[in-house]
């Protein structure tokens, strides 16, 4: 098809055979020039194991660690998000894209978090007060949702391909969309 790279979410999955099955089709890319490139989830989306009872699963980490879930306006915790703003989520997330590119031979990732997420937990307001700018919060909580990915991913690999979704479009109207 002469393509040379491709995003795959879903690639960690135990549907389709965990990791053993995973390792398998990125050897096979990789010894043809082929890029894979994960879809990642920082604090939405499965996060690094995107279906399964594993370490790096969203969900079963919740599971274990409910409180560190996204607060939404009333308080509750998310058990499908987590806050990017609680250290032990940072670490978790540092951890899980250091396991990632230590374990399959990818090249990059594709990342992304909960579409306009926002932590409305009192860390996540302190956070996204220290950032002095008019965007809009969700916008504020990506900062933090992909600065550890990134950083991680840079540091073991920066001559990978590491592709974020800001969530906004090339157009005004997408870019000053209202937080629901």
């Amino acid at each position: 098809m002469r393509f040379n790279g491709i995003a795959i979410w879903g690639f960690l999955r135990n549907a389709h055979g965990g990791e053993d099955y995973a390792y398998e089709v990125a050897r096979y890319a990789a010894d043809r020039g082929v890029a894979i490139m994960p879809g990642l989830g920082t604090t939405g989306y499965g996060g690094i194991y995107y279906e399964g009872r594993h370490p790096y699963n969203l969900e079963t980490y919740l599971a274990g660690n409910p409180r560190r879930g996204n607060m939404n306006k009333q308080g509750q915790y998310s058990v499908h998000e987590i806050t990017p703003h609680h250290p032990a989520n940072q670490t978790w997330i540092r951890e899980g894209v250091e396991w990632l590119y230590r374990n399959f031979p990818i090249g990059g990732a594709n990342m992304e978090n909960s579409d306009y997420m926002v932590d409305y937990s009192p860390a996540g307001r302190r956070g996204r007060a220290r950032i002095r700018s008019g965007e809009a919060d969700y916008f504020k909580d990506q900062f933090f949702a992909y600065k550890t990915a990134l950083e991680t991913a840079h540091v073991l690999a920066p001559e990978k391909w590491n592709v974020y979704a800001t969530y906004s479009g090339f157009d005004t109207a997408a870019a000053s969309h209202t937080q629901p």
